[in-house]
């Protein structure tokens, strides 16, 4: 096999590496996307969770203040 040969599988080969790294670092950066979107919603509905838990404590609270009374 001559040296030329040989230069061009390997460089068959590492641009074979370097399309699928692409592709995959691709797929991740998807994936990274779809995470940060999933947290910034939980964000949203962990937010308003602790809202209506204040509402129904605050509620709570006055209740029981008004059956002291």
């Amino acid at each position: 096999m001559s040296t030329d040969t040989k230069d061009t599988r390997t460089t068959r080969e590492l641009k074979k590496k370097v399309a699928n790294q692409g592709e995959t670092i691709s797929h991740l950066k998807d994936r990274v996307s779809d995470l940060r979107d999933e947290v910034a919603f939980l964000k949203s509905e962990l937010q308003s969770f602790q809202k209506k838990v204040q509402s129904d404590m605050t509620s709570v609270f006055d209740a029981m203040k008004e059956i002291r009374r």
